[in-house]
């Protein structure tokens, strides 16, 4: 088993050397043989999806939501239900 499973932002996939469960059971956390962590979310609502994973910082510089340029004076935070960036 190796950490790509399809995913488009894990072109350099590795061997699964660890495999653990949050306290509380929320998340499913797998480690590779390169030191990287995944994290997926678990929903415990039918039809709601989480998101398995954020967008990376470097791979979005503006709003999801309305475009705005990400800069020091204007953050970038994660949804915790989709995972894309968003200025608010």
């Amino acid at each position: 088993m190796h950490t790509a499973f399809d995913r488009k932002d894990n072109a350099h996939p590795a061997e699964v050397t660890a495999l653990g469960v949050s306290k509380d059971h929320s998340r499913i956390l797998v480690g590779d043989s390169r030191g990287r962590v995944f994290s997926w979310s678990v929903s415990d609502q039918p039809g709601r999806s989480a998101a398995d994973h954020w967008v990376k910082d470097e791979g979005g510089d503006s709003c999801s939501g309305c475009s705005v340029r990400f800069s020091l004076t204007e953050r970038r935070h994660h949804c915790r239900n989709c995972g894309q960036l968003f200025c608010q």
